[in-house]
């Protein structure tokens, strides 16, 4: 469920929280794990069971290792992305 959605604007810092990234969430979720960057579809296999794929953008074509991970840190998109809106759907975090 989204309450709201935040447009052309990011939410402030909270200096109390020592947040080294800020973002929008396009998925509701919080999960721990290790966190592995991918930058291109060669890479993929590289993708533990359990792992955060961190990503500078979701392609159609990495779905098919969304069974494995647990959650999603990307640089762009939105709420409606293709991204946002599959891992809605199967309960990924992003």
């Amino acid at each position: 469920m989204i309450i709201y959605t935040i447009v052309d604007e990011m939410p402030q810092p909270k200096p109390e929280l020592k947040a080294d990234i800020m973002g929008v969430g396009g998925a509701l979720g919080i999960v721990e794990g290790i966190a592995r960057v991918i930058l291109s579809d060669e890479q993929l296999h590289e993708l533990q069971p359990g792992e955060i794929l961190v990503c500078p953008t979701i392609l159609i074509t990495w779905t098919t290792a969304f069974s494995l991970i647990k959650g999603i840190v990307v640089d762009r998109g939105d709420i409606l992305s293709h991204g946002a809106v599959v891992t809605r759907q199967l309960g990924i975090p992003v």
